[in-house]
């Protein structure tokens, strides 16, 4: 069976209300896993509610995603697999695709950390929409929590996990008068649009990947991956509303240039120079009937390049095309 990030956040969605059992990866806690695991690790279980925990389905915060690696749903009994038996710290270091939080691209499914590059101490699991999953201890059990201000510092890939297909690209909008073309850059993800420009605003619509959207002004909002820069959309699909320009690229329409045809009067060539003067030295002899591309003109002078040299030519022997 295939293992997804869509997959990974439906497990944890039913895990939630559960409790924490340091050390499980989803089995059903029953005295038997209580004595054996309060004798592995016996820092960990001193509270007096485990045996009122006993029948539910238990994790720690690895565990979380480990029990989604080895069942074949959220219920099922997990597949103990050392090979893939990893703590948080694990997780990371071995994940390709990986990076500190600032530069974290906000696809659910991915899992987010707390801790260095050495040693990770937490792991939750990202769901979208500013929330992460997480087996937070036992004093709280699996819960949900906002990912904006919850002290996470890196964020990975789980290598043991596909990433789900990007949806296609959307076919572009007709620019709105009074608009600016912007085009969605995620590392494959969706970004959010949102009532207002922070990470707790009600979340209106996603925009894929790819996603041209015109956008009428920049205000300033709530930090997202290093930036206070929020985009207002006035129309995506019919909703109004905010995304962080962080994943928001600026389309620029490539200059166009004038064409122009060496014409001199003795069909010898016309003199390029480095400055737009009759007093400066000359680089090259473009030939008769040439035909150049003119970036700027300045007091009836060209702009163009020849022969490995930029220079100028005078106008006076250029034909527009």
């Amino acid at each position: 069976m295939t293992k997804t990030n869509s997959g990974l956040v439906e497990y944890c969605r039913v895990q939630v209300g559960r409790p924490y059992w340091f050390g499980t990866f989803g089995q059903t806690a029953s005295a038997q896993l209580y004595y054996a695991k309060k004798n592995q690790y016996p820092d960990y279980y001193t509270a007096s509610n485990f045996q009122s925990q006993y029948g539910q389905r238990v994790h720690d915060c690895a565990g979380l995603i480990k029990g989604y690696l080895w069942s074949d749903g959220p219920n099922s009994s997990p597949t103990y697999k050392a090979s893939q038996d990893y703590g948080a710290t694990g997780f990371y270091t071995n994940a390709k695709k990986k990076g500190t939080i600032g530069s974290f691209d906000m696809i659910p499914g991915r899992l987010v950390f707390r801790g260095s590059n050495q040693t990770m101490k937490h792991v939750g699991v990202f769901v979208g929409n500013n929330t992460v999953i997480e087996a937070k201890g036992h004093a709280y059990g699996v819960i949900t929590s906002k990912f904006s201000g919850g002290g996470w510092t890196h964020w990975a890939q789980c290598h043991l996990i596909e990433e789900d297909e990007p949806a296609p690209t959307p076919p572009s909008p007709t620019p709105t008068p009074g608009t600016t073309t912007y085009t969605v850059k995620t590392r494959g993800g969706s970004l959010s649009l949102r009532k207002a420009p922070n990470l707790s605003a009600e979340v209106l619509a996603n925009m894929p990947n790819g996603t041209k959207v015109q956008v009428s002004e920049i205000v300033k909002g709530e930090p997202c991956n290093g930036t206070t820069d929020w985009a207002h959309v006035p129309d995506y699909k019919g909703a109004n509303g905010f995304c962080t320009c962080s994943w928001l690229v600026k389309d620029v329409t490539p200059p166009t240039y004038a064409k122009y045809k060496v014409k001199t009067n003795t069909g010898v060539g016309l003199r390029l120079r480095a400055a737009p003067t009759t007093a400066s030295a000359m680089l090259a002899l473009i030939p008769n009937g040439t035909v150049l591309t003119v970036t700027a003109t300045q007091n009836g002078w060209a702009c163009t390049s020849y022969g490995g040299f930029t220079g100028w030519a005078c106008m006076d022997y250029l034909v527009k095309l």
